[in-house]
């Protein structure tokens, strides 16, 4: 399950998946991420948003 969830994210659109990387496996809040990357705390939202629900759905097979 581990090599299918790295494939998964790997898969993300750039955006997505640096903004996922960054809260997710390295535990930056969404306000360390907006100032790293010079954007909004809002704009940091949408690519976490659609990098779940692109993950929930790849990964849909194997939760279940």
């Amino acid at each position: 399950m581990e090599e299918k969830i790295r494939e998964a994210v790997a898969s993300l659109p750039d955006d997505s998946r640096r903004v996922f990387v960054l809260s997710r496996y390295e535990g930056k809040t969404y306000e360390q991420i907006g100032k790293e990357m010079g954007i909004s705390v809002n704009t940091v939202k949408y690519p976490i948003k659609r990098a779940l629900r692109m993950l929930y759905n790849r990964l849909k097979p194997y939760l279940f």
